[in-house]
């Protein structure tokens, strides 16, 4: 997955002031509904307030700022530049793909547009401009070349520009997820929780990367899913059948694995916790309370990009079962996300799932591969 985000940079001048510029912010949060919590646990949105020593500029970060065009830019830009008659400058990055940069000073009557790289094909929210950025860079040509010049990452632009704009490079590209431990710097947050009449939308997890045949002892199985609704936080792992009770099967090797748009793929291995459930049976178990689960991607996407996305942000759990080999086909693997723990938001996998019995899948399964080394023998499972 590519990164995306969108922050808001102030420049220092003697009119700066960081209390202002909270008192601005809250008063933007308070305007669209939200509320003002003291701390981050219950929080649903964190706005952080970047603050360098050896920069130009304060950067706000939220994960509730959304700039489509320019619009969406100036109306949070606008204020602060008026109120402290200084340049601010909006970023917005889509995936690594896209990157878009307003800089308004209402002072001066400055309104700098710039694209980097393109939105999947769709028209852009507004043309570039680059005479408007003659006086607000340290070397206007050098900066030019750099947003002209073709990026594998879009925010490349950012991180190329920063000394020209008088930035940090850790600034440019800035999260209020990832603030702590930065050097020379102050780091304010401010939590909120969504408006009332908000209608969140909730997570709802399906199965896109599975296994056709049944588990096979001693071999890796993959169960994955995609997030087809909104984000949320915390997910589980859930094993169930009757093998559990007396550890006629038994799952080694286990690991929950996310962020297959990265470099590197995060592979965590798990411990699953045999556990009693209420209705007297058995599963096995694990949780992870703060995996942050990504949104559905935008269905408006061209169907090559959309498939892309969808495989970055896959996530799911791969297994290897030891035992009682008959037991294999009673596996049922659920993932559930925390939040939305009723049952038609979390995913479930069995490999006969779309047979009315077993039976009927092995049936299914031969007649799909007669006359192959696959082939399964009923006599060889527990149906």
């Amino acid at each position: 997955m590519g990164m995306s985000f969108s922050n808001i940079h102030i420049k220092k001048n003697e009119n700066y002031d960081i209390d202002k510029i909270k008192k601005m912010l809250l008063k933007y949060m308070e305007k669209k509904g939200y509320k003002q919590l003291d701390d981050e646990e219950n929080a649903d949105v964190v706005t952080a307030i970047f603050v360098p020593e050896q920069s130009e500029w304060v950067t706000i970060g939220s994960d509730m700022f959304e700039f489509k065009n320019s619009t969406d830019t100036k109306n949070i830009s606008e204020p602060f530049s008026n109120m402290f008659k200084t340049d601010v400058l909006t970023v917005s990055c889509i995936d690594s793909d896209y990157l878009m940069m307003n800089l308004i000073n209402v002072s001066d009557n400055t309104d700098a547009w710039i694209n980097v790289g393109s939105l999947y094909g769709m028209k852009m929210p507004r043309r570039t401009g680059y005479n408007a950025w003659k006086n607000k860079v340290n070397n206007f040509e050098i900066f030019k070349n750099i947003m002209k010049s073709e990026h594998i990452f879009a925010e490349e632009a950012l991180y190329e520009s920063c000394e020209l704009l008088g930035m940090l490079s850790e600034q440019v590209v800035f999260s209020s997820d990832f603030v702590e431990g930065r050097a020379n710097c102050k780091v304010e947050k401010l939590y909120f929780s969504l408006p009332e009449s908000y209608e969140k939308e909730p997570t709802k997890l399906v199965i896109n990367l599975y296994e056709g045949m049944p588990c096979r002892i001693g071999k890796s199985t993959p169960v994955f899913v995609v997030n087809r609704g909104g984000k949320s936080k915390g997910v589980a792992v859930i094993f169930t059948g009757d093998y559990i009770e007396n550890d006629e099967l038994t799952f080694v090797d286990v690991t929950f694995e996310s962020d297959y748009g990265s470099e590197k793929r995060k592979i965590v291995p798990i411990k699953l916790e045999k556990v009693e459930l209420n209705d007297g049976g058995y599963a096995y178990y694990w949780e992870d309370k703060n995996f942050q689960i990504p949104p559905k991607v935008n269905p408006e996407l061209p169907w090559s990009r959309y498939d892309k996305m969808e495989f970055e942000r896959q996530f799911g759990v791969r297994f290897t079962p030891q035992g009682d080999s008959r037991k294999v086909l009673d596996v049922k693997v659920y993932i559930i996300p925390l939040e939305y723990y009723d049952g038609k938001y979390s995913a479930c996998w069995y490999v006969w799932k779309f047979f009315k019995s077993k039976s009927e899948f092995i049936e299914h399964f031969n007649n799909r591969w007669n006359g192959t080394s696959d082939v399964l023998n009923p006599d060889d499972y527990d149906l």
